[in-house]
């Protein structure tokens, strides 16, 4: 996380009712690499770890079960979110370098196309180093009517989406639940933007900010901070994260 959860609580909500934050729901969970934050808030006491990649989900229990804190009770769901049911996609992984997955499909080579020895070894290298995945997308609503014997949401106050670029989708398959559920007072979002040079010369963008401030909004929270880190120098894109609350 760019802003410390802790440094969030303690500078940016005092206009807020100050709802304690004691149940989070982390969207896109990867190894359970932000444990240490929520282990750093005090009130925090159970986490719903929903992760898409079935191959790391394995470390995300070994790690998250490993925490400092024993008083957290740790739930796991593996389910690739987005903002329709049932649609099947391709997760394309770098191979444990990036926690970040991607939806798509890899452009093939034309079949005719002629390489040099060089040229096809780095394609098959770089072919090499990509994991892809079929998938099936699930709306969180969904899954709530699914498993609402056991998800009881009136637990949870804050959701943390850091899923690579479909964070929009993912809080747009929530529907009306924020609506049932006043109680989920704080949402922790990744953002991307590509940036206008980088646009030109691509003619592709990702721009997730605009998207999701309005999905926010009409859900009736409000942009309270918003952190960019430095833009990646290959692909053009700025990472960055915002806190809304309501």
């Amino acid at each position: 996380m760019l802003i410390p959860l802790t440094e969030i609580i303690e500078k940016h909500l005092p206009e807020y009712d100050q709802a304690p934050i004691r149940g989070v729901i982390d969207i896109g969970s990867h190894k359970g690499e932000t444990l240490p934050q929520y282990e750093a808030v005090e009130t925090i006491n159970r986490i719903l770890w929903i992760e898409a990649n079935p191959l790391v989900v394995p470390d995300l229990h070994k790690n998250t079960s490993r925490g400092k804190s024993q008083g957290i009770v740790h739930e796991y769901e593996n389910e690739l979110l987005s903002d329709s049911t049932g649609q099947k996609v391709q997760l394309i992984y770098p191979n444990e370098a990036s926690s970040e997955a991607r939806m798509g499909h890899i452009a093939q080579v034309p079949q005719h196309t002629i390489m040099t020895d060089k040229e096809a070894l780095e394609h098959n290298k770089s072919l090499a180093m990509l994991t892809r995945l079929d998938m099936f997308t699930r709306r969180f609503d969904d899954l709530w009517r699914e498993k609402k014997v056991y998800l009881d949401l009136t637990k949870y106050q804050m959701i943390r989406v850091n899923v690579g670029g479909d964070e929009p989708g993912v809080i747009e398959g929530f529907g009306k639940l924020f609506g049932l559920f006043d109680n989920i007072k704080y949402v922790y979002a990744s953002v991307y933007d590509t940036l206008p040079h980088m646009m030109l010369q691509n003619k592709t963008a990702i721009q997730t900010t605009e998207r999701l401030d309005s999905v926010m909004q009409q859900s009736g929270f409000k942009k309270i901070i918003v952190a960019m880190g430095r833009p990646d120098n290959k692909t053009g894109v700025a990472y960055g994260e915002t806190f809304y609350a309501r």
